[in-house]
């Protein structure tokens, strides 16, 4: 059914997926590019921009709400809806309480995971169509299991304190491939030290326990922000541009435009070669190569007045907001193309590419063609003596020996 509408109608797919409660939106998105053979159809541009919108609300938990109250019986039988760590530090307070079920154990507990929709998954299907990771087990105790984090440390924090067995509280913090957390119970306090497994994928904090009541759980932001002195680095970092560089510096992107190449100016004939390296965590088609044209007084992505005329994704996705830029786009796939998973696992053993422009007055050609597939973007626009610039980025890629030709 899904291929067969996403082939007319993809707004309908998508607006659909979005509503829907338990669909995945990254699994409605892939089959939708895969069943694409053009994006000239107006629907379709508007049905990009709508993914565009809409993986990162997934991703960043704005789609999703905490429950306030938790029974847990058997150890997991419920978890929370995840709580997203972010360099903004978040206080997590809830009130726990034993089940008389027996002489069981009864005690809270954290799950540290990554997922599509912010959910945890025990099910096969769903932890391979939810790209399911498990970083790890906490509890209040300062016991831990580690799972998919690189390391754990756990150092008991003195308290002065006393405080109730019942009140328990968390304190998130996360910078890059590293993060901590903080559980307070009673006059008890541990802090966890972790270094996740890089610097793409999102780390969530799932609350859940054994034979235990959780009540009135909030989530509140402190208004403190970590940089890179605030958590202990306990493993080296991860890179993947540790080698060649040419005329602009290599640059890891770790999530959709986290970082950018430097702009360079648009001149007649100008062509740029570099090598692109998926990350091993990319898992889906748009984890690739992207290309903004734009204009800015001091040439530099998001600088003061910028104003971006294009968003080129080397898969073949284009979209642009600038209505005084005219975009004329075609993609069409040649005999090299075997299909979008050789597509993906070409793009993840890396590939050179090449960008060709042709520039005249309110004029600017772009051509490139990568594992099949064939891209070309006339971009005209008002201001006839505007400079246009080019910036590389993308989402889950390595880009490295940047040559300006």
């Amino acid at each position: 059914m899904i291929e067969l509408v996403s082939a007319y109608r993809p707004d309908i797919v998508l607006a659909l997926a979005v509503v829907s409660i338990g669909l995945n939106i990254y699994l409605i998105a892939e089959r939708f590019m895969k069943n694409s053979e053009t994006n000239r159809d107006p629907e379709k541009g508007d049905a990009v921009k709508l993914m565009d919108e809409e993986k990162p609300k997934i991703k960043d938990g704005s789609k999703n709400v905490i429950e306030q109250n938790l029974e847990v019986g058997r150890y997991r039988e419920q978890v929370s809806v995840g709580i997203l760590a972010t360099e903004n530090v978040k206080s997590v307070r809830f009130e726990i309480f034993r089940r008389e079920d027996g002489n069981h154990v009864s005690a809270p507990s954290l799950v540290l995971f990554d997922s599509n929709d912010g959910y945890v998954h025990d099910d096969p299907k769903a932890i391979e169509e939810h790209h399911y990771v498990e970083y790890g087990e906490f509890w209040f105790d300062g016991h831990f299991v580690s799972a998919g984090a690189r390391g754990i440390v756990m150092e008991e924090i003195l308290s002065d304190s006393a405080g109730s067995e019942e009140s328990c509280e968390i304190i998130i913090e996360r910078y890059e491939d590293r993060m901590s957390l903080e559980l307070q119970r009673g006059g008890r306090r541990f802090k966890f030290k972790i270094a996740l497994q890089d610097k793409s994928k999102w780390a969530y904090v799932g609350i859940t326990g054994e034979n235990c009541f959780i009540r009135d759980i909030s989530v509140n932001e402190t208004g403190e922000i970590v940089d890179e002195t605030s958590i202990d680095q306990i493993m080296e970092p991860v890179s993947y541009i540790d080698r060649m560089e040419s005329d602009l510096p290599n640059v890891q992107v770790d999530r959709f435009h986290s970082s950018f190449t430097e702009g360079v100016k648009i001149e007649d004939g100008l062509r740029i070669d570099f090598h692109a390296m998926a990350l091993p965590t990319a898992t889906d088609i748009w984890h690739c190569p992207q290309i903004i044209l734009y204009s800015s007084p001091d040439g530099k992505v998001h600088g003061a007045g910028y104003r971006e005329h294009v968003l080129i994704k080397i898969n073949g996705e284009c979209t642009s907001e600038d209505e005084s830029a005219n975009n004329k786009f075609s993609m069409k796939k040649d005999k090299d193309f075997q299909g979008w998973d050789k597509w993906k696992s070409d793009m993840k053993r890396g590939k050179e590419c090449s960008i060709s422009f042709i520039r005249k007055k309110g004029y600017v050609k772009l051509g490139t063609e990568n594992l099949g597939i064939i891209l070309e973007n006339i971009l005209t626009y008002q201001e006839r003596d505007d400079d246009i610039y080019v910036a590389l980025t993308g989402d889950q890629v390595a880009l490295t020996d940047i040559r300006i030709l």
